[in-house]
């Protein structure tokens, strides 16, 4: 029995070492590979400074997104294309972004208001998407896209994609779901609970943790989550950390554009 764990901690010992390293460079592997937009900027080398941004966006990062629309809006390194810049400013600015929503209004002010309205709905078509894939933060998102702030209010639609976010596990967005209720009628809270039990019987009901569920359901979830979702009250206060990017010709500093 002695000489048993003898070998056995002299192999986990032998062992250890070479799992450890495996893992440090899976992780180095991660690391190297993450869309890094602002270190080509250092270099001035603005086609893989658009690349990167291009990924980077394409992973969900608000400011990957914001920096992404930008290049596109200033046809830096690809040619100008005010459309993807609304679709992808939109996208950064449902977050709470406060860059993107400053940026996203002085766009508005020099298109035509039909590229806005298809901005709004290419980014509502892929956060539906991706809430159907089972992201949940895409449901807090869509609730935002419904805000008075983006010039598409609609109450009704807030009130439907907060209470599939509630019911989903963000905590967070409780309060603006049961703020919208003074605002409709008791025939529209109704039928829109209807319709969200029906989304979410098809696309969270054999995913979603049923502890969570209730706990969302019940009032009792205090605690929110570490990356909880800006909620829709972070749109209207404007509220997001200060950055700046500094695109070489073009300045873009607290979400102006020039």
């Amino acid at each position: 029995m002695i000489f048993f764990f003898i070998m056995r901690a002299a192999f986990i010992l032998a062992f250890f070492p070479v799992t450890f390293a495996c893992v440090l460079d899976a992780r180095a592997e991660v690391t190297l590979d993450t869309p890094n937009p602002a270190e080509a900027l250092k270099q001035r080398d603005l086609p893989e400074a658009a690349r990167q941004a291009k990924r980077l966006a394409e992973t969900g990062d608000p400011e990957g997104q914001l920096m992404h629309a930008l290049f596109h809006w200033h046809g830096i390194a690809q040619p100008q294309n005010f459309q993807e810049a609304l679709n992808w400013v939109t996208l950064s600015a449902v977050t709470g972004n406060r860059r993107a929503l400053n940026a996203r209004l002085a766009m508005l002010k020099s298109v035509e208001p039909t590229i806005s309205k298809k901005s709004m709905e290419w980014a509502r078509g892929r956060l539906t998407k991706l809430a159907e894939a089972g992201d949940n933060f895409a449901l807090v998102r869509m609730a935002n896209s419904y805000s008075p702030m983006l010039g598409f209010e609609n109450a009704i639609e807030a009130y439907f994609w907060f209470s599939l976010s509630v019911s989903s596990g963000e905590a967070s967005a409780r309060r603006q779901r049961d703020k919208l209720l003074t605002s409709l009628t008791q025939a529209d809270i109704i039928k829109t609970q209807e319709r969200a039990r029906v989304w979410f019987d098809r696309w969270r009901s054999e995913i979603q943790p049923e502890s969570t569920i209730s706990n969302s359901m019940d009032g009792k979830a205090e605690e929110y989550s570490s990356k909880a979702e800006p909620s829709q009250q972070a749109i209207l206060d404007g509220a997001d950390t200060e950055h700046r990017h500094d695109i070489p010709g073009q300045i873009i500093q607290g979400g102006s554009i020039e």
